[in-house]
């Protein structure tokens, strides 16, 4: 406030001079032109020199005052300039505040919306454990259903195994035998060997013997076989139970071959009866075949029976 001040008053005196020489010089030009005398800025300082020094420091004040003006202006511009900068600082910081705030406010409501995200996975994640414990625990009762089911089918077809093997006999037979080893002409019982009763038993006996005796003399096939064997219907015959079939044929012989078919409803057997008589007992061997296959299903040679070279049983 006091520069502006001393700067007015300053430039005050300035105008004062140029005022005062302007009215000198104005009252010297009317007294030329009163006289016809033509006064020209030379001539008027001439007759003023110290006028000459007055303007000389009427100019240098002015340069001074000038400098004085310029130096104010420069330090004013310099002033504004830093008030400008300092102004565009703060709003370039309050701006740069107002971005970090938009960008911490974004980053919070990025992480609240994380948090969200995050809850809502977990949340996803839970109910898929939930359903995926309620599939495994459906697929274990599918499973034991299945396993239960496939134990209810088994047994099914186990019973319907046992019950058609129970009706037709399953894997059971019969064969015939002699418990009697000292009688002259043994009986011949019929044993039944397995877990089933057999249905429909029906018996065939040829002796082979006889028949090749028939055949010797003369007699025809049909009559050989009608008069060498002996068939006989037994019908059912339950599990150990043991049937008389009859006296062997031919009475007080030594030796006894017998081919033997027997029949009943769940197949046919074939079964071989080789009798001798050793030092008065008679000592047996037997073999039984299925009649649809050569698989022997019984065998039985007693350790007196008499056998070949090759020391095998002539069948």
């Amino acid at each position: 406030m006091m520069k502006s001040l001393g700067f007015f008053i300053f430039l005050g005196a300035i105008l004062s001079a140029i005022g005062g020489l302007w009215a000198t010089y104005k009252q010297d030009s009317e007294k030329a032109s009163t006289t016809g005398e033509k006064l020209g800025l030379r001539k008027w300082l001439a007759r003023h020199p110290a006028t000459l020094g007055l303007l000389g420091a009427l100019l240098c004040a002015v340069g001074s005052l000038w400098t004085v003006f310029k130096q104010e202006n420069e330090k004013a511009t310099e002033k504004t300039l830093s008030a400008v900068k300092e102004a565009q600082a703060a709003t370039e910081k309050a701006m740069f505040e107002r971005e970090l705030r938009n960008q911490a406010d974004k980053q919070t409501e990025a992480q609240i919306k994380l948090r969200e995200k995050s809850e809502e996975i977990a949340e996803s994640q839970a109910l898929l454990r939930s359903r995926s414990d309620e599939i495994a625990r459906l697929n274990k009762e599918i499973a034991e259903g299945q396993r239960a089911l496939r134990i209810k089918s088994d047994e099914i077809a186990s019973l319907n195994k046992e019950t058609i093997q129970a009706i037709t006999g399953g894997e059971s037979f019969c064969y015939v035998r002699t418990d009697e080893l000292l009688e002259p002409t043994p009986n011949l019982n019929v044993e039944h060997v397995g877990k089933y009763a057999l249905s429909d038993v029906y018996i065939k006996l040829l002796d082979e013997e006889s028949a090749d005796e028939l055949l010797k003399s003369g007699k025809s096939m049909g009559d050989t076989l009608g008069q060498s064997s002996i068939h006989k219907y037994l019908g059912n015959i339950t599990p150990l139970q043991k049937l008389f079939f009859g006296k062997a044929p031919r009475a007080n012989s030594q030796t006894h071959r017998y081919s033997i078919y027997v029949y009943a409803k769940n197949g046919v057997w074939h079964q071989w009866l080789r009798m001798k008589r050793v030092n008065g007992i008679w000592r047996t061997a037997t073999r039984v075949t299925g009649s649809n296959s050569a698989r022997i299903v019984f065998e039985f040679i007693d350790i007196d029976y008499p056998r070949n070279n090759k020391g095998e049983v002539e069948w």
